[in-house]
């Protein structure tokens, strides 16, 4: 599974935003305040895992899971060029109404 694939479920964008408040997290932790079962959260964390994006240590019976952000950085080099057409299209935006906002004073 590669990172897109792995960040299209709103679940797993769930999961990789609350470990990224945080360094390491169980099942447990993870699971709290979530609507899924544990069984879909494991299958969640499994899917991140395989892509890369989380890695998972064991600590005695329990599991760790921390973020991998290094192969986020290949969603953020695809979302580059969009980033940088919406800041030349904001640009645009703003020139035109501060012109408008001239001709009308």
């Amino acid at each position: 599974m590669d990172v897109f694939q792995a960040l299209a479920d709103p679940n797993r964008r769930s999961i990789v935003a609350q470990l990224k408040n945080n360094h390491e997290l169980s099942i447990s932790e993870l699971n709290k305040n979530r609507s899924i079962s544990r069984q879909a959260l494991t299958k969640h964390l499994n899917k991140l895992v395989i892509a890369g994006i989380i890695v998972k240590r064991k600590q005695g019976k329990a599991s760790l899971h921390s973020l991998n952000p290094q192969p986020l950085k290949t969603v953020a080099d695809w979302l580059q060029p969009y980033v940088v057409l919406w800041d030349q299209r904001l640009e645009h935006l703003k020139n035109f109404t501060e012109h408008q906002v001239k001709n009308h004073e």
